[in-house]
Order: C-alpha cells, then structure tokens, then sequence
C-alpha cells in the first residue's frame, strides 16, 4: 500500500507584500506623471480655442463690413503705449462688438433671436462664449472680455482691427492671443 504524496511547498494564495508595494508605488508614479500634464494640456486647449474663437470673430467682422461698409466703431482705452489689462476697460466695446454681430442690439441675451428675421446675425456665439449678465461681450476660455479696437483705433493691425484675449497671463503681453504679429 502506498501513502499519499504530501507537498511541501506552499501554494500562493495573494500577492506579496512586496508585490503590493510596488503595484503601488507604480500606480503613484503614473498618477504624479498625469498630474503634472493636465495643467499644460488645459492651457494648451484653452489657447486653441481662444485663437479659433478669435478666427471666427474675424470672419463674422468681414462679413459685417462687407454688408455695412465698415467695422464696429470701438475702442479699447489705452494706457500709454499699450493697450491695458483692466478688463473692465475691455467691456464697453466689447458690448459694442457683441450687438453688432448679434444683428444690431447689444442687449439680445445670447440664447435669443433678433427680433426681426431680416436683421442679420453674424456671429452666432455658443452660451460660454458671452458673458451671463448685461453688458453682453464676449469673453474668452479665461473668462475675460476680448478686446477690440475698430479700424480707426487699432495700434497693431492698422488698416483693420485689433482682437485679442489675455490670455492666462494678463501682464505679459507676449503671451496674448491676438489677431496682430508683433508685440
């Protein structure tokens, strides 16, 4: 008669804690990785969509001019030199820009019609591209009022019109998303 075999070595039931240790420290690694980008890439979307938004609003103001003749008048105030970075300077024309390509009245709420079919729109904003409350302007990814000076106003893009938006950092005009080269 023979005796049954008994095995000596033990069978795994888990993971080790060594194992889940660096299951662990992997995972962390990966995370910290993640984290580190995510910041960057939202930046980077948002300056993408700024500078698709501001393509076009460039569109719907030659559309505009070709029908009217002639730009939005408005103007940024400018201090010195340089255009500002007060934003609520920015709010007047971009009221004025706003009711200009929403078919004449700047106090049309984004989300209704002109009141008239035959009064043109010619730029037709998604609700997060104008701001909530009147003065409707338009803003951008930032949350902050474009800016826009009219033909005769304009210091950089002389001839046509300056459009920009701050960007994430307001006080470095090289960082600005602009329709214009240059500073």
């Amino acid at each position: 008669m023979s005796l049954p075999k008994i095995s000596l070595t033990r069978q795994k039931a888990g993971f080790t804690l060594i194992e889940l240790l660096v299951a662990m420290a992997v995972v962390g690694l990966l995370a910290g990785i993640i984290a580190g980008i995510a910041p960057l890439a939202l930046e980077k979307g948002k300056r993408s969509r700024a500078q698709a938004e501001i393509a076009a609003l460039e569109l719907a103001l030659q559309s505009y001019k070709d029908e009217q003749g002639d730009y939005p008048e408005a103007s940024v105030p400018q201090a010195g030199e340089a255009y500002t970075t007060e934003t609520s300077a920015y709010i007047s024309a971009g009221n004025i820009l706003y009711g200009a390509l929403r078919g004449g009245d700047p106090n049309i709420p984004p989300q209704a019609t002109p009141s008239s079919p035959s009064i043109p729109v010619y730029y037709q904003a998604k609700l997060n591209h104008v701001s909530s409350t009147p003065p409707y302007h338009f803003i951008d990814p930032y949350r902050r009022p474009y800016g826009y000076s009219s033909l005769t106003q304009a210091r950089f893009n002389q001839g046509l019109y300056d459009l920009w938006s701050l960007g994430s950092k307001p006080e470095n005009v090289h960082q600005w998303i602009k329709n214009w080269t240059g500073n």
